[in-house]
C-alpha cells in the first residue's frame, strides 16, 4: 500500500511493518549495490510517485546511480540494470566516471543540488514556483511533467554523500509525513553505507599490515601505499611526499598524468624514478614545497597534525601543484586531506589526497589514512634501522657520556658531543662543529689514512692545546660508519692527559728509584709488572689484590689494607686478619682517619707515641709502625693505602714515595672502574625506560581503539531505536498515554546516548589530534542570539533570567558548529548548577585582536582545588547535586577552543558564590 497523508490503523500497521522489514533487510546488505536495491524496493512499495532517483556525487556533479518510475529512457551515457542500478559506479575509477556526460553541477541550480549543498530536505508542492527547478529533457519527452518534488540529502559523518529524490505529476503530492519517512530512510542509508565502507576498509587494513611488514625497500613501500590510497578513497590525486633536502617532495603520485618532460621521471606505477636512480653523490632535481612556505601539506608536516579541508577555496594556505608533478591542467582540486607520517615524534613526510568535489573526505577517511600512515611509519623505522643505530642510538647513548665523541667527514667535524667540546676547551659543541680536526689536535704517531674503511676500527693517540693553551692528550678509537647517508669516521675520545702527566711523573720517580735501588732490581721489576697489570683491569677486587701482592713482594710487609671514603667513614674492602672492624668514622680517632681529614700521608714509626692510634685487630694486639697514603682522583680524596708492621721504625721516605706511586696507579684504575660501572647503570636505566614507554604507548593505543570501536558499534542500533521512536510519535499512530510516555522516555534517552557517543568520539579525536574543523567567516553575535533563543525553554523551565550583553556585530573566522557546541555546553551547565529563579550573565566583547566570551552563573560555585580538574575528561568533582553529567562537556570545550588558538578558564569565589567561565577566540585564525 502506498503512503498517503490520510492513513487508517491498518495502513499504519502495514507501513510500520514495511519499515521494519526495510531496516531488517539493510542489516544483511554487504555492498553498495545491495544497499541501493533494498532502498529502491522499499521506496517503490511505500510512496506514490512518477519518478524516484537515488543520487550520489561523482567528481563535482550529482549523478543518478539508481532509479524507479516512468523514466525508462536513458538520457545518460551509462546503462542501468534490471533493478534500476548503474553498476558502472562500482566498477570504474572515480576520475574516469567524472568525465562522463550528465549529472547536475554542484555549483549550479536544481532542487536536488540545493538539498545536497544546504544539507536540508526540500519539499516543493509546486515546482513551477521554484526558481531553482530545472526540467530534464526526458520529462518533456514523456509528457508527464513534474509538478511536485521531495529531495532529501544523504549525509555521511556530516558530509553530503547524495540525495533521495521523489517526483510526481500531481500538485502537493508529498506531505510532512512523507518527508519524515524519507529522511529516516536517508539516515539508514547513511549509517549502512558508513558501516559497509568502514568494515571493508578494516578488513583491507588487516591484510595490508602483513604486506607492509614484508616490504623490502622504500620504493616498494611507496608503491604499496599509493595502491592502498587509490583503492580506499575516491580521490583525484593520491600523493606520497617526503622531506628531502629541506623540501617536501612528491616521490610517488597516482591519479593525474605527469608531464612527459618531468625531471622527476615518473614510471607507470607513479614512482618518481629520479629519487631512486641517481648516484648518491649527486643532487636530486629541483622542486618541491619549501617547508617555510604555505600549503596544506606543508602545514600538516610542520604541525604534525592531520589536515581535513573540504573546501580549499576557504583555506588561505592552499596552493596548486607545480607543473613538474601534475601534467593534466583540467584537474580542479576542491577538497584535500593531508596526514603526516610521524616517526619517533618527528615528521618524515605526508600522505595527501585531493578531490575535484567539495566535502569529499570525512573524519573516518582521516582515521583510515592515519592508520595507513602508521603502517608506513613502522615500515620506514624497520627499513632504516641501521641508519637509526648509527645516527640516533649512538647520539642518545653517548650524548651524556663522560668520553668525547665526534663524527668527521673529509677532515671536518660534523658532530661533537658536550664532553669533546669540554676537553678541547669550548663551552658548546656548536663551536667545534665545522672545524678541521687537524686544527684542533695532531696524532702522536702519524697515520697516513685519511678515512677509516667502514666496519673497521683502530686506536690512535692525539696531542693538542685547549682554547686557553693547556696541553692535552687523547686516546681515540676510530670507526668507519655511514652517517646521514655519507661515509664518515666516528671517534671516541678518552682524556688521558692526567694519565700522561702521571706517567711522566712516574717515569721520573722510577728513575730516581732505580738510581737509589740499583742493588734491588726485584723492586723495579715488581713496579713495572704492577703498572702494566693495573693498566688493563677495571674490577675493584682485582685492583686490590694486585696492589696487595705487589706491596708484599716489594716491601715484604704482610699487613696491607685498601680503604675507600664513602659518606662520613672509611670502608676497608680488604683488611688482613685478624680484624675487629672494617669501618672507621672520619671524625673519630685513628691514624687512617687523620690521613683522610688532612689529605696528607701519615708515617708513624712508633704507634705507641701517637695518641690517635687505635687497633683494629680482634686479639687486641698493636702494630709497631704504620704508613697511610691518601688516594686522590683528580681533586677528590677517594681512599687510602694502609700498611702496618709489628716492628718500630719500619718505613723510610723511599717507602713513602713508592706507596704514593702505587696510589697514583690505583687512582687511574679506580677511575676506569667507576666509569665502567656508570656506563652499565646508564645502559640499564635506558633499557628500563624504553620498556616502560612502549608499554604506555600500547595501553594508550588500546584505549583509543576501544573508544572508536565502541562508539561505532553503538551508533547503528541507537539510530534505529531513535528512528522507530520518533516515527511512532510523529506518524499519527493511535497511542494511549502510557505508550506515548514510554516512547517519549525511549526517544529522550536515545538522544542522550547519541550525545554521549558523539562526546566520546570528540574526546578521542581531540586527544589524538584528529578533530577536524570547517572554517568559515560568521557573526558570533548572531550565533549567540540563536543559542539563547534555542535554550530559552531550558531557562524558562527553572524561571531563570539570562542577560546577554554584546555589541551589534562580531565577525570571526572559525568553525561555527564547534563554537556553538562549546557555548551550548557552558550555558547548559550554568542552567544545571544554578537554582530556580537564578540569574546567568552572558557577555561578548572584542578584546584587542581576539573575542572574549564570559558566562557567569549564580550556582553552587566551586572550591579552588577543583578548578584545575574542570577541563579534563571525567574530573570526578563532588558537587552534592542530583545533576546528571557525563563529565566530558568542558573537556570538549577546551579542545574546541584550543583548536581555534584561544584559551579557556574558570573562576569562582568558593562554594555558594557562583562560577564564571571565560574563553577567548582570535578574530583571525
Amino acid at each position: 500500500m502506498k503512503f498517503t497523508s490520510k492513513l487508517g490503523k491498518d495502513d499504519l500497521n502495514n507501513m510500520f511493518g514495511q519499515y521494519q522489514l526495510y531496516t531488517s533487510d539493510l542489516t544483511g546488505a554487504n555492498d553498495l549495490n545491495k544497499l541501493m536495491k533494498i532502498t529502491l524496493d522499499y521506496v517503490e512499495r511505500s510512496f506514490i510517485f512518477t519518478y524516484f532517483g537515488f543520487m550520489r556525487t561523482v567528481g563535482n556533479r550529482l549523478r543518478t546511480v539508481g532509479f524507479r518510475g516512468y523514466r525508462s529512457m536513458q538520457p545518460l551515457s551509462y546503462e542501468f540494470n534490471a533493478d534500476g542500478i548503474a553498476e558502472i559506479f562500482t566498477r570504474v575509477r572515480v576520475d574516469d566516471l567524472a568525465k562522463l556526460e550528465g549529472g547536475d553541477p554542484l555549483d549550479g541550480r536544481g532542487i536536488c543540488v540545493r538539498a545536497f549543498t544546504t544539507q536540508e530536505s526540500q519539499l516543493i508542492d509546486d515546482i513551477r514556483l521554484d526558481s531553482d527547478y530545472i526540467e530534464a529533457p526526458i520529462i518533456s519527452e514523456m509528457q508527464r511533467p513534474t509538478l511536485s518534488e521531495l529531495a532529501v540529502p544523504i549525509i555521511v559523518e556530516g558530509v553530503s554523500f547524495g540525495v533521495l529524490n521523489l517526483e510526481s505529476d500531481e500538485l502537493g503530492r508529498f506531505t510532512e509525513q512523507d518527508k519524515n519517512l524519507l529522511e529516516s530512510v536517508a539516515e539508514h542509508v547513511s549509517s549502512t553505507f558508513s558501516k559497509l565502507r568502514y568494515q571493508s576498509h578494516l578488513k583491507e587494513l588487516q591484510g595490508l599490515a602483513i604486506t607492509y611488514s614484508e616490504v623490502s625497500d622504500i620504493e616498494n613501500l611507496i608503491q604499496l601505499t599509493l595502491t592502498a590510497m587509490d583503492s580506499f578513497f575516491e580521490a583525484s590525486i593520491c600523493d606520497f611526499m617526503i622531506n628531502l633536502e629541506g623540501m617536501l617532495r612528491s616521490v610517488g603520485v597516482v591519479g593525474p598524468s605527469p608531464p612527459e618532460d618531468s625531471p622527476l621521471s615518473f614510471d607507470d606505477t607513479g614512482i618518481a624514478r629520479a629519487f631512486f636512480s641517481l648516484n648518491p653523490e649527486k643532487s636530486h632535481p629541483m622542486g618541491g614545497l619549501d617547508l617555510d612556505s604555505t600549503g596544506i601539506t606543508v602545514r600538516a608536516f610542520n604541525t604534525k597534525t592531520s589536515q581535513l579541508v573540504n573546501d580549499v577555496k576557504l583555506d588561505p594556505d592552499y596552493i596548486d601543484y607545480s607543473d613538474t608533478v601534475i601534467g593534466e591542467t583540467d584537474l580542479t582540486t576542491l577538497s584535500e586531506l593531508a596526514v603526516p607520517i610521524i616517526i619517533d615524534d618527528t615528521a618524515f613526510g605526508v600522505l595527501n589526497l585531493e578531490s575535484q568535489k567539495l566535502n569529499s573526505f570525512s573524519s573516518q577517511d582521516m582515521e583510515l589514512l592515519d592508520a595507513i600512515s602508521k603502517l608506513v611509519s613502522s615500515s620506514v623505522k624497520r627499513l632504516n634501522l641501521e641508519r637509526e643505530n648509527e645516527e640516533n642510538i649512538y647520539r642518545s647513548i653517548l650524548e651524556s657520556g663522560l668520553d668525547g665523541v665526534g663524527v668527521i667527514e673529509d677532515g671536518v667535524y660534523i658532530y661533537a658531543n658536550n664532553s669533546l667540546a669540554s676537553i678541547l676547551g669550548y663551552e658548546r659543541p656548536e663551536e667545534v662543529v665545522g672545524r678541521k680536526s687537524s686544527d684542533l689536535m695532531s696524532p702522536v704517531i702519524q697515520d697516513s689514512r685519511d678515512a677509516v674503511p667502514r666496519f673497521e676500527s683502530y686506536l690512535n693517540e692525539y696531542y693538542g692545546l685547549t682554547r686557553d693553551g693547556t696541553e692535552f692528550y687523547l686516546e681515540a678509537r676510530s670507526n668507519g660508519i655511514s652517517y646521514l647517508g655519507r661515509g664518515c669516521t666516528l671517534e671516541f675520545y678518552r682524556d688521558i692527559t692526567e694519565k700522561r702527566k702521571m706517567e711522566v711523573a712516574l717515569a721520573s720517580q722510577e728513575q730516581e728509584i732505580r738510581e737509589l735501588l740499583e742493588r734491588h732490581s726485584v723492586i723495579s721489576d715488581n713496579l713495572h709488572s704492577y703498572a702494566s697489570r693495573l693498566a688493563v683491569v677495571s674490577e675493584l677486587n682485582e685492583i686490590v689484590q694486585i696492589t696487595k701482592n705487589t706491596v708484599r713482594n716489594v716491601f715484604e710487609f704482610e699487613r696491607v689494607g685498601l680503604g675507600l671514603v664513602k659518606d662520613d667513614s672509611i670502608r676497608f674492602i680488604s683488611v688482613d686478619q685478624p680484624a675487629v672492624s672494617s669501618k672507621i668514622p672520619i671524625d673519630g680517632p685513628g691514624i687512617t682517619a687523620r690521613a683522610v681529614r688532612t689529605g696528607k700521608t701519615q708515617i708513624v714509626n712508633d704507634t705507641a707515641m701517637d695518641p690517635d692510634y687505635i687497633s683494629l685487630r680482634g686479639d687486641g694486639s698493636k702494630s709497631g709502625s704504620e704508613l697511610v697514603v691518601p688516594i686522590w682522583m683528580s681533586d677528590e680524596l677517594v681512599g687510602v693505602i694502609d700498611i702496618a708492621t709489628e716492628d718500630v721504625d719500619s718505613f723510610t721516605q723511599q717507602d713513602v714515595q713508592l706507596v704514593e706511586i702505587f696510589s697514583n696507579h690505583i687512582a687511574s684504575a679506580l677511575a676506569r672502574s667507576y666509569t665502567n660501572q656508570l656506563e652499565k647503570e646508564v645502559k640499564n636505566q635506558n633499557e628500563l625506560l624504553q620498556k616502560q614507554n612502549k608499554k604506555l604507548m600500547e595501553l594508550d593505543d588500546m584505549k583509543s581503539s576501544f573508544i572508536v570501536t565502541a562508539t561505532h558499534e553503538l551508533r547503528t542500533p541507537v539510530t534505529a531505536i531513535l528512528g522507530y521512536a520518533d516515527f511512532m510519535l510523529s506518524s499519527g499512530m493511535a497511542l494511549n498515554e502510557e505508550q506515548e510516555a514510554d516512547l517519549t522516555v525511549i526517544l529522550r534517552n536515545s538522544k542522550r546516548l547519541v550525545l554521549l557517543t558523539d562526546d566520546l568520539l570528540d574526546i578521542q579525536r581531540i586527544q589524538t589530534g584528529r578533530l577536524s574543523m570547517n572554517v568559515s567567516e560568521f557573526d558570533l553575535v548572531q550565533l549567540a542570539d540563536e543559542i539563547v533563543q534555542e535554550l530559552d525553554p531550558l531557562f524558562n523551565g527553572k524561571t531563570q533570567l539570562i542577560k546577554l550583553s554584546r555589541p551589534d556585530e562580531l565577525i570571526i573566522k572559525g568553525d561555527r558548529h564547534r563554537i556553538s557546541q562549546a557555548l551550548i555546553n557552558i550555558l547548559s551547565n550554568a542552567n544545571k548548577f544554578s537554582p530556580v529563579g537564578g540569574e546567568i550573565s552572558f557577555s561578548l566583547c572584542l578584546d584587542g585582536d581576539q573575542v572574549k566570551v564570559s558566562i557567569k552563573d549564580s550556582g553552587i560555585g566551586m572550591q579552588e582545588e577543583d578548578l584545575d580538574k574542570l577541563f579534563k575528561p571525567f574530573p570526578g568533582i563532588q558537587h552534592g547535586l542530583e545533576v546528571k553529567s557525563t563529565g566530558l562537556g568542558l573537556s570538549i570545550c577546551k579542545g574546541i577552543v584550543d583548536l581555534h588558538g584561544g584559551e579557556i578558564w574558570a573562576e569562582s569565589e568558593g562554594l555558594g558564590n557562583g562560577s564564571t567561565f571565560m574563553f577567548t577566540i582570535p578574530v583571525e585564525r
